[in-house]
């Protein structure tokens, strides 16, 4: 919750109930959530309707607070940055369970991974993540 007071403070925002309980059901699941997902992880006391659910996803989302992993789904950013770095975020998607993670984006073999994909592919300059699907080790496991 600190990060995300702090990033709103940062804009010159304020961090509204509606900010909170948005990030708070974020910060609460393992998966990569759509914002009908998060809305129905609210309180069912919430004073918040689906729209601002969204536009709460779009702010945190510019932010640098949460990444769109899937189409229309997010995670929370996995690690510290400023927003301006030029880093690409790199997030495995487990196809079986649906939990996510955010790969450390320094980590050996991620940086060499996305700057061959750069080099390789016309047009990326603009790329901001990278999402990776298969079978977490627990699933995995499984098979």
């Amino acid at each position: 919750m600190k990060q995300l007071e702090q990033k709103l403070k940062q804009e010159g925002l304020r961090c509204t109930d509606a900010r909170r309980q948005v990030f708070t059901a974020l910060q609460a699941s393992s998966k990569a959530q759509s914002a009908k997902d998060v809305f129905a992880a609210l309180d069912s006391k919430a004073s918040v309707d689906l729209v601002s659910v969204y536009r709460n996803l779009e702010l945190f989302q510019k932010l640098g607070l949460v990444h769109e992993v899937m189409s229309g789904k997010f995670a929370l950013c996995g690690h510290d940055h400023k927003h301006s770095d030029n880093h690409v975020h790199v997030v495995s998607v487990c196809e079986s369970c649906g939990d996510s993670s955010e790969l450390e984006a320094h980590a050996p073999g991620v940086c060499e991974f996305v700057n061959g994909l750069k080099a390789n592919t016309s047009g990326l300059e603009l790329l901001k993540s990278v999402t990776l699907k298969g079978l977490c080790p627990s699933c995995e496991q499984l098979q």
